[in-house]
C-alpha cells in the first residue's frame, strides 16, 4: 500500500545510534568505603552486551567481573542495511518485526524514503506500508521495493505501530551514502 502522508508514530523513539561499545571508563577510582559508581547511555543496538570490570587495590591484586546485559525491548523492528546503492538500483528493502510478548499483536509497518538525513523537518520522498500481525514470540519479514533516486544520502525510516498504543512503538533510521551514477 502506497501512501502520500505519514502518519503519527505514536511518539516512536527513533533509534539510530548501533554502536558496538557503550562505554569505556578506563580510569576510576573509589571512595573511602571502596565503592565506585559511573553512568552511561546505552547504545540504541537492541542486543546482549558484556559488561567487563578490571579492578586492582594498592597491592595490585587484580579482580575481574563479567556480566551479560540485554537491552531489549517489547516489540522491535530491524533492517537489513544495504552495503552499495546507486541512484536508479531497484532497493529491495528487507525489514522484520520481532515480538517479545507473550500474546498476539497487530499494527502496522511503515518504511519512509528521505533525500538526506532530515527526517524531522523533511517530507519522504516516498512512504510504504503494510498491516502487522505476530503470534507471541513471533517474527515477520516484509519487503519494500523503492527505486533510489539520484540523492547524495538516501535515509530510510522504519516505524513499527502497534493498535494497542499502550505497547509503544519502535522505530529506526539509517542513512546511506547512495552516490550519484
Amino acid at each position: 500500500k502506497l501512501t502520500d502522508e505519514p502518519e503519527d508514530e505514536q511518539a516512536a523513539t527513533i533509534r539510530k545510534n548501533f554502536a558496538n561499545t557503550i562505554a569505556f571508563e578506563p580510569m576510576l577510582r573509589s571512595d573511602e568505603n571502596g565503592r565506585m559508581e559511573f553512568n552511561f547511555m546505552t547504545a540504541d543496538k537492541l542486543s546482549t552486551y558484556i559488561v567487563q570490570l578490571f579492578a586492582h587495590d594498592k597491592n595490585m591484586k587484580n579482580s575481574v567481573l563479567r556480566e551479560e546485559m540485554t537491552v531489549t525491548i517489547p516489540v522491535k523492528v530491524s533492517v537489513a542495511e544495504p552495503q552499495f546503492l546507486y541512484s536508479g538500483d531497484k532497493y529491495v528493502l528487507k525489514a522484520s518485526v520481532s515480538s517479545n510478548l507473550n500474546h498476539e499483536i497487530n499494527g502496522c509497518i511503515r518504511a519512509e524514503f528521505y533525500d538526506g538525513e532530515d527526517y524531522k523537518s523533511s517530507k519522504p520522498v516516498q512512504v510504504m506500508e503494510a498491516p502487522v500481525s505476530l503470534d507471541a514470540k513471533g517474527s515477520e519479514s516484509y519487503s519494500f521495493e523503492y527505486e533510489v533516486p539520484a540523492v547524495e544520502n538516501l535515509g530510510v525510516k522504519l516505524v513499527f505501530t502497534g493498535d494497542d498504543a499502550s505497547l509503544g512503538a519502535d522505530a529506526v533510521f539509517i542513512i546511506r551514502i547512495s552516490g550519484r551514477i
